[in-house]
Order: structure tokens, then C-alpha cells, then sequence
């Protein structure tokens, strides 16, 4: 009997790796035969690096640590990292052996975004997901259950793999654009930005912009030691708007280290980083509007001792539509046009005075906005 069972053990360790698929697909199975203690929350740097104090007898078993990860998305805790116990558990763990943790979720932003460098602005996408490179800048007609309709402004975000059809799916609801400002953009004297919106049809014409006037927040992270716990993270949130000027965002300095206005926190600051090196510059809130289609516009500005510099530096205005509070049939949804104009990049000079885009490609290949000297 002894050597049966030896047999038997031998043959299961020898074919493991074609036995572990399967365990790996049974997750419900797990639960009769292992249980799991929670032992710490921690939270990742700008890098994605974390750690984690998990005691233990130095004599005996060693910890087996299982990890799953959750993302802040739209103000609430997403779950994004949760795979089976059974194949992803770190059985008798190393004492300091790296964890490498891959998200493949396409709501998190990968980690550790490049600078934007020198004095440039840099729109890129609507929301965490929707890449400004995945909206369809140009008309195409589509023909989707017998209807058609142009797909121009539509994203081809979730639609790999439908055979015939890339661009098809609107935006709607909350739209957050998404920036990122150059690392030098102050140098060129510019310390403030506007968006606006109006309804395409309407004359362009100052009374019919609407213009964003609502708190803004871009949040931070303060490591603080307070004298009394270990050294602790603190989040918070610093208002973009500028209570001086009516309309204008204050464009924050790359450095949240050396950005005016953020209160020191009680204790000793350690560190202060920015939680992501883009933000949300504009949100629109689609239901609030009528249907139809409106232009949106995006600003740079100089403050000169105290006033408005009237020489701003503006962005053509963009197209952005979306569906809004009316009643519409399937059909007639179907064939709305919901888009944003291509992403950008502004190269600006300290005599610079106005914007004019150019170079769009069907593509989507990042356009250009080149600032032009009014002033030579």
C-alpha cells in the first residue's frame, strides 16, 4: 500500500502542470480546502510599488500572501485584480522577494506616465479609457440592423473583434477630458486656462459660450509624520479654480511639492507627489443639455498685474456631442454623432498670442496647435 501511494504522489507531482489549468478554473472548489486572513491595505506610489509589514514565526510555516488590487475610478474602489487563490497565491513567501502585480484592466492607467516636457499642452483622452486615437475623425457611413448613420466622433473603445464594424459606441452621461500640461508651460508666462461649450448651430458669438465655472480638484498625496505612527499617506484634494477670476483654472505646477495654495499638513511633510501626472481639466455633464451637437473650446492665459491679458492664447474651437435630456427613439439614437476633436499638443512662446491647429490626420495622429507670433 505504502508504494501505491508513493506511486501515486510521484505521477500527480509529474503531471502537475497539467492538472493546475483546471484547478485554476475551479475557484469555487478552493473554499473547502483554504481559508485567508486579511493583513494589511496599503497603497501604491506613483510607480505602482508597494509594501507591507506581515509578521510571523521565525520558526514553522511561512506566510503564503495573496494579493488582489482595486483602482479609484469615478470616486469609488473598483475591484480590477482578483484572480483564483488557487493558481496566484505565493505559497511559503520570501521575506523581501519582489511581487510583480500585471493589470491588464484598460480603466487603470499604466504607471509611471512620462513628463510632458517644455511648454506644451496635451489633451488625451475622454475619461480614463476612451484614448483620443480611438475616435473616428472622419466620415464614415455605417450600417448597423438596417440602419445607417455617419460614424464620425464615435470610439471603437470594447469593439475589438466585431468583423465589419470599428466605430459604432457614443459617449454619454460624465465627460471627463482628460490633460496634461508641459513641465516648463509657466516659463512662457502662462498660468491659467478656460473651456467653454456651446451648441454648434449658435453664431459664434461671447453670450453663447458657456462657460466651466465649477470647483475643480486635482488630488494629491502627502507622506506625513506625525511624531506619534509610522509614517502615513494623506490624499487630498487642491482646487484648479481661481477664486480671483471668474472662469479661469489655474494651471498647477508639475512639481505638487511647489504648488501655492496647498495648506502644509499637521506634522512633518515627508513627501508630496500629485496622484497622476494627468487630470481631469473639464467635466461635462451630457444629460444636463439639449441634444444635439456642441463645440467645445479650450483656452490659455496670461494674468498681468492682476487683469486678464487680453492677447490669450486659444485653442479653435472643437466638436463634442453627446445625447442630453430629450426622448428619442433607438433609431434616432443610433444615428447621433458624439465626438471630440482630435488631441493636441501647444507649443507656446513668451510672445505668443494665439493658436491655430493644424495637421490633423484620418488617423488620428496627434495635430499640432502652433502658437503664432502676432506680435513680429
Amino acid at each position: 500500500m505504502g508504494s501505491s501511494i508513493q506511486s501515486i504522489r510521484g505521477e500527480l507531482s509529474e503531471s502537475f502542470h497539467l492538472i493546475q489549468p483546471y484547478i485554476c478554473w475551479w475557484p469555487w472548489i478552493w473554499k473547502y480546502f483554504s481559508n485567508c486572513d486579511e493583513k494589511a491595505v496599503v497603497e501604491t506610489d506613483g510607480q505602482g510599488r508597494f509594501d507591507a509589514i506581515v509578521r510571523y514565526n521565525c520558526f514553522g510555516d511561512k506566510p503564503d500572501i495573496y494579493t488582489w488590487v482595486e483602482y479609484l475610478i469615478n470616486g469609488q474602489w473598483v475591484t480590477v485584480y482578483n484572480p483564483g487563490r488557487a493558481c496566484y497565491t505565493l505559497w511559503n513567501y520570501t521575506c523581501g522577494t519582489e511581487i510583480n502585480i500585471n493589470i491588464s484592466d484598460s480603466r487603470v492607467p499604466h504607471c509611471g506616465r512620462t513628463d510632458v516636457l517644455g511648454e506644451i499642452c496635451e489633451i488625451i483622452s475622454i475619461g480614463n479609457a476612451s484614448a483620443t486615437s480611438h475616435i473616428l475623425q472622419r466620415s464614415v457611413l455605417q450600417t448597423v440592423q438596417a440602419v445607417s448613420f455617419d460614424a464620425k466622433g464615435l470610439t471603437d473603445f470594447y469593439l475589438a473583434g466585431l468583423t465589419g464594424i470599428r466605430y459604432i459606441n457614443p459617449f454619454g452621461k460624465t465627460l471627463n477630458i482628460v490633460a496634461d500640461f508641459g513641465s516648463t508651460l509657466h516659463s512662457s508666462g502662462v498660468s491659467h486656462y478656460r473651456c467653454s461649450y456651446k451648441k454648434n448651430g449658435d453664431a459664434d458669438l461671447p453670450a453663447n459660450w458657456t462657460i466651466f465655472n465649477d470647483p475643480l480638484g486635482r488630488m494629491y498625496e502627502d507622506e506625513i509624520n506625525d511624531g506619534v505612527n509610522p509614517p502615513f499617506q494623506q490624499r487630498k484634494s487642491f482646487d484648479l479654480k481661481d477664486p480671483s477670476y471668474s472662469g479661469l483654472y489655474i494651471i498647477p505646477n508639475h512639481e505638487a511639492s511647489s504648488q501655492a495654495g496647498i495648506p502644509a499638513p499637521a506634522g512633518s511633510l515627508l513627501n508630496r507627489d500629485w496622484m497622476s501626472e494627468d487630470f481631469v481639466i473639464a467635466s461635462i455633464v451630457s444629460t444636463n443639455l439639449q441634444d444635439g451637437m456642441y463645440d467645445f473650446k479650450f483656452e490659455l492665459y496670461r494674468i498681468n498685474a492682476g487683469t486678464w491679458n487680453d492677447k490669450r492664447m486659444s485653442v479653435a474651437a472643437n466638436y463634442l456631442q453627446f445625447l442630453g435630456t430629450g426622448t428619442k427613439s433607438a433609431e434616432d439614437i443610433s444615428k447621433e454623432l458624439y465626438k471630440l476633436a482630435c488631441s493636441f499638443n501647444v507649443s507656446a512662446g513668451n510672445e505668443f498670442t494665439t493658436i491655430s491647429l493644424e495637421g490633423l490626420q484620418e488617423n488620428f495622429a496627434p495635430a499640432t496647435a502652433i502658437l503664432e507670433d502676432l506680435l513680429a
